[in-house]
């Protein structure tokens, strides 16, 4: 019974951090965090190697430059594995503890330049035994802790926007339905449609796929179109907004909003589509649906 809740909350979606900014800046406090720790604590003797305060230094330094590297030789190696939508708990604490154990092997070549008594076997499998044995407790249960505390509270909050949602639709009407016309950079490839029928568009390297509604039905229509041209096109439909740097939903068409430990997630009124939404509208998006979410759909 226990084995199986732990596993089904290594199962659970779990933000991953993609920018390349927080990336570096967190790779560098890791680094300066070591440093510290060995300035302070001075723990497993190193304070004995000459000019401690220096290699002090390197360790950090060593621990930055090999998260770095880990980072550069994983996310170029598997590109598909490092997306969010099938970014679980489970893997963020399997990474790290890669992480960890790639950090204890530079540590080990560090520490044998550092002392110059040629390499042992012994030395490395006692920083591994150090890093992943003091690491891997603590590391899994913050990471269990805080996807747990970021799904209860987009949980909480996205039913909360339900409820404002559902007293801003009572009594509103349906737009008139203006016609949009979105041409792919192939000038023979277009869609022309009312807007309030585009459910969702996602993007798909140099193309765009379109998700709307036609007689009743999903249907989808790809275009050769970067997001950001597409992006140009939408200026005067408001409604069609940009939420996430892969998709663009129609705010018209949201039914309700979910929440885990990712963020909100907008479900739409047809074809029980759903998109995701960047935790940088998180401030956002309350205003953004009262503004544009109406009770009444296309007639």
């Amino acid at each position: 019974m226990y084995f199986a809740r732990v596993l089904h909350l290594l199962k659970q979606p779990y933000p991953l951090n993609e920018s390349r900014a927080n990336r570096i800046r967190r790779n560098l406090l890791f680094g300066l965090f070591v440093s510290l720790v060995l300035l302070i604590f001075r723990p497993f003797g190193v304070d004995a190697l000459p000019h401690f305060q220096w290699h002090a230094l390197g360790y950090g330094l060593v621990t930055s430059g090999s998260m770095f590297l880990l980072n550069g030789l994983l996310m170029a190696s598997f590109p598909l594995f490092f997306t969010e939508r099938s970014w679980t708990t489970g893997k963020e604490i399997m990474v790290t503890m890669l992480h960890i154990a790639f950090i204890g092997l530079a540590n080990a070549l560090y520490t044998t330049w550092a002392i110059g008594d040629g390499w042992s076997l012994s030395r490395l499998l006692y920083f591994e035994m150090v890093t992943l044995g003091v690491g891997i407790f603590p590391i899994a249960g913050s990471f269990i802790a805080n996807q747990m505390l970021l799904e209860r509270r987009y949980r909480d909050r996205a039913e909360e926007l339900n409820a404002d949602m559902a007293a801003t639709k009572e009594g509103s009407n349906a737009a008139p339905g203006r016609l949009l016309l979105i041409k792919g950079e192939n000038q023979e490839e277009s869609l022309e449609l009312a807007w309030q029928s585009l459910l969702m568009v996602q993007a798909a390297e140099n193309y765009i796929e379109l998700i709307y509604e036609k007689a009743g039905k999903i249907t989808t229509k790809v275009l050769r179109k970067s997001m950001k041209q597409l992006e140009a096109d939408l200026t005067d439909y408001p409604a069609l907004f940009r939420c996430h740097k892969s998709y663009v939903v129609n705010l018209y068409r949201v039914a309700r909003t979910s929440g885990n430990a990712q963020g909100y997630r907008l479900h739409l009124d047809a074809g029980a589509l759903e998109v995701p939404v960047s935790r940088s509208l998180n401030a956002a998006l309350p205003v953004l649906l009262q503004q544009h979410a109406k009770h009444s759909m296309l007639p």
